[in-house]
């Protein structure tokens, strides 16, 4: 099976900027409790700083810790594209430089898309690279 990545595709997503819907009573003001939810949109940009498209995420907190950067979520999302759209699915612990994922599907372009991302914090924001199997 061929790797293929999409416009060699380096993504930078700028810090994100996020919601977090407590669906807990937490001790702390700075934890995150199992069932706690964090939604966020960023503008995705090519490596010339060109904004390409959008990134959605959902994530539900599955391991609660007194500090946020300490939990572990789940997350789900989009990668919003011109020629179509990329799903992805990835375990996060927020404190973490890195993050790998699965890319589950995809939409026009990208349809019965398959693969992998790995996001590296970067200056900024994160580096996303996307590689897709197909």
């Amino acid at each position: 099976t061929a790797t293929t990545e999409i416009y060699a595709l380096s993504l930078h997503d700028a810090l994100p900027i996020f919601t977090h819907i407590r669906n807990t009573k937490p001790k702390s003001p700075n934890s995150n409790a199992q069932g706690d939810l964090i939604a966020f949109t960023n503008p995705l940009a090519d490596s010339s700083g060109r904004v390409v498209g959008k990134l959605q995420i959902a994530c539900v907190t599955t391991t609660t810790a007194r500090g946020f950067t300490k939990s572990v979520v789940t997350c789900s999302g989009v990668l919003a594209l011109p020629k179509g759209s990329l799903t992805i699915e990835a375990r996060v612990s927020p404190g973490a430089s890195t993050t790998t994922g699965a890319v589950t599907g995809g939409t026009g372009a990208y349809a019965n898309a398959g693969g992998s991302f790995i996001s590296k914090q970067a200056k900024g924001g994160s580096l996303d690279t996307i590689s897709l199997v197909g």
